[in-house]
């Protein structure tokens, strides 16, 4: 690690966020760390196109790893886990979750708050079961 980088860890409901930050730049990883668990759906608009993921999926079987690779920009994603949905903010000085207590409008909510703009920077999946080469670096010491 470079006295330049950071790296932010957190646990939710059994699932793992993981953060580099170098500069400008950031790299987030989120992994499903159980076999089983509640269905999970991670949602983030970036460059008008909207994603959306199971980390686990409708049965409970632990689905897909999420990437996220930045540049000059710190998202937050929407976490539906179960009948909970949270805010999940990746700021310069850590990973924040927050839960919404208040009766809301899913789409509406992801618009507003899950919304960014940065031609560089790009968000992926990987199934779980699929077998591919190792993750480039930095995802490969997340």
């Amino acid at each position: 690690m470079n006295e330049c980088e950071s790296r932010f860890y957190k646990s939710l409901n059994k699932i793992d966020f993981k953060m580099i930050r170098r500069s400008e730049k950031c790299w987030i990883k989120v992994v499903p760390i159980a076999r089983t668990s509640k269905q999970s759906i991670i949602y983030i608009i970036l460059n008008e196109k909207k994603y959306q993921w199971n980390i686990y999926d409708e049965k409970g079987i632990e689905a897909h790893e999420i990437f996220f690779e930045g540049f000059n920009i710190y998202p937050s994603f929407y976490l539906k886990y179960g009948k909970k949905s949270y805010r999940i903010d990746c700021k310069k000085d850590g990973i924040e979750f927050i839960q919404i207590n208040y009766n809301h409008k899913k789409d509406t909510y992801i618009k507003e708050k899950c919304n960014f703009n940065s031609p560089q920077s790009s968000c992926w999946a990987k199934a779980i079961f699929y077998t591919s080469r190792p993750a480039k670096s930095p995802f490969d010491e997340m």
